[in-house]
């Protein structure tokens, strides 16, 4: 992946929760972008968006449930701070992280990821 700076994981675990990093636009320019994904109640999304923010992150890309105080917080952050929310659907599969075609959806959901954040770069 080509982000690099700064990886914290939640709890110890294998899961990264956020990471702040470079990503070049089609032009050879680099942007500061988040991402954090834990959206669930009592996680510490709030704190993480923030870390974003204050490291001047273009681009905030924040995991969130679709109602609840983790999307309060994420509008009322990004109204604080004058970003724009878009909000955007994940890729899911009941069965696990593969479709039946062998298909693994953490790879497809990364690449979407990417190319969202290079035409919220445009």
């Amino acid at each position: 992946m080509p982000f690099s700076s700064f990886i914290k994981t939640w709890h110890n675990d294998d899961y990264d929760s956020y990471v702040i990093g470079t990503l070049k636009d089609k032009n050879g320019k680099d942007h500061v972008i988040g991402i954090e994904s834990q959206g669930d109640p009592y996680s510490n999304q709030k704190a993480w968006i923030e870390k974003c923010i204050t490291a001047n992150c273009e681009v905030i890309v924040a995991a969130s449930r679709t109602y609840g105080q983790t999307v309060k917080d994420a509008y009322q952050l990004a109204r604080d701070n004058g970003y724009e929310v878009i909000e955007a659907t994940t890729l899911d599969h009941e069965e696990g992280p593969k479709l039946s075609n062998g298909t693994d959806l953490r790879e497809v959901f990364a690449e979407n990821i990417l190319n969202l954040i290079m035409k919220s770069l445009e």
